[in-house]
């Protein structure tokens, strides 16, 4: 059987697909390192330093350049923004778990 060819992504979204990726990767680090035994305060740096560095900055962009141009209340949209902001309070929460425990 022939593996289907990749979607072909205007110019551009390659960005944000190739953004997509590295956040996918992120998740399979996290979760590679639970299955390690990684320690938590670990994981939890890195979650944070990940977010701020890498998926805010590209939240916004998604929020500020793709967004807009789809409506307020399209479901689409809505379900994304409500997980940017999930994924938002929960590394909130991991970084005040982190600030009582230094």
């Amino acid at each position: 059987m022939q593996e289907p060819n990749p979607i072909k992504r205007h110019e551009a979204l390659q960005s944000f697909s190739t953004e997509h990726q590295y956040l996918l990767l992120l998740i399979w680090k996290i979760r590679d390192g639970l299955s390690r035994s990684i320690s938590a305060e670990r994981i939890s740096k890195y979650i944070i330093y990940a977010y701020n560095a890498d998926v805010k900055p590209h939240f916004w962009d998604e929020e500020a350049s793709l967004f807009i141009a789809v409506r307020p209340h399209d479901s689409l949209r809505t379900q994304a923004e409500a997980e940017h902001r999930e994924i938002h309070d929960i590394v909130v929460q991991i970084s005040k778990s982190q600030a009582k425990n230094p």
